[in-house]
Order: C-alpha cells, then sequence, then structure tokens
C-alpha cells in the first residue's frame, strides 16, 4: 500500500484524480449491483451469491495486481 500512495505521490494530479473517481464509481457500483442482486424475486439463491462472490474477488484482484 505504501507503494502505491508513493507512486500517486509523483504521478500527475490529472491522472490521481482520475484513477480516484474511477475507483469509486466502481466502488458505487459494485455495491448498487449487489443490492439490486438481493432485491430480486424469482432469481436462486445460489446464483446471487455466485455473481456477489466474483464481482468482489474480481475487485479485490484489481488491486492485487496493481499492487496497491
Amino acid at each position: 500500500m505504501n507503494i502505491f500512495f508513493k507512486k500517486l505521490k509523483k504521478c500527475n494530479k490529472a491522472y490521481t484524480t482520475i484513477y480516484i473517481l474511477a475507483t469509486l464509481g466502481y466502488i458505487v457500483g459494485l455495491i448498487m449491483f449487489l443490492f439490486s442482486l438481493i432485491q430480486l424475486k424469482g432469481i436462486e439463491t445460489f446464483i446471487r451469491i455466485i455473481a456477489s462472490i466474483f464481482f468482489i474477488i474480481w475487485f479485490l484482484n484489481f488491486y492485487k495486481v496493481y499492487n496497491i
């Protein structure tokens, strides 16, 4: 995590702002998506759980790949 903050400090302010906005947008979208999955009627619970786990792992994998 310290490496990431050092890179962000050296980076252009515009890139830093775009990165932060994109990350926040993805987190908000993920929360809204998971919330809508939970409220669906007629979809099996197993499919909801699998979809939720998939998107959370995808998000965490993004941070692991970029050493954040």
